[in-house]
């Protein structure tokens, strides 16, 4: 006799869910392969209400996300050239270039760094100023 099932399915179940099963089938009296073939077949879907304002404030949060998204997209840049060319233009010194610029010591770099006129740029404890606005600065202590 030629088997017409050839595919076998097993799942694990724990104590409380087996019993469940054993109660089921021997209300209906099906074996247990006639049992789970009526259960698919009937073609009901199994909807699990306690999920479904879980699954409403994900799809929430989803729109909210895309919605964020399109806004970057929208106004920011969008090639590598447009993201590294003001980058590059954007040039900061650091204390020690600072010092070579002055011709001084880099103490004297840092105390003049910390004046109220100087164009400062803290990064964290280091201190950056603009290359332009530092030329700026030193144009108009020459004069």
């Amino acid at each position: 006799m030629k088997r017409t099932r050839s595919h076998q399915v097993s799942f694990r179940l724990n104590d409380k869910e087996y019993a469940l099963l054993q109660r089921k089938l021997a209300a209906s009296g099906m074996s247990l392969t006639e049992f789970f073939i009526e259960t698919i077949s009937k073609g009901k879907e199994i909807v699990i209400s306690d999920f479904v304002p879980l699954l409403s404030e994900l799809k929430r949060q989803g729109v909210n996300l895309n919605q964020l998204t399109r806004r970057i997209n929208q106004f920011s840049p969008t090639t590598e050239r447009e993201i590294i060319t003001p980058l590059q233009q954007c040039q900061n010194m650091n204390t020690k270039e600072v010092a070579q610029a002055l011709s001084c010591s880099l103490p004297t770099a840092r105390r003049i760094m910390q004046r109220e006129d100087f164009p400062l740029i803290r990064v964290g404890k280091n201190m950056k100023v603009n290359a332009e606005a530092f030329d700026e600065w030193t144009k108009c202590r020459r004069a």
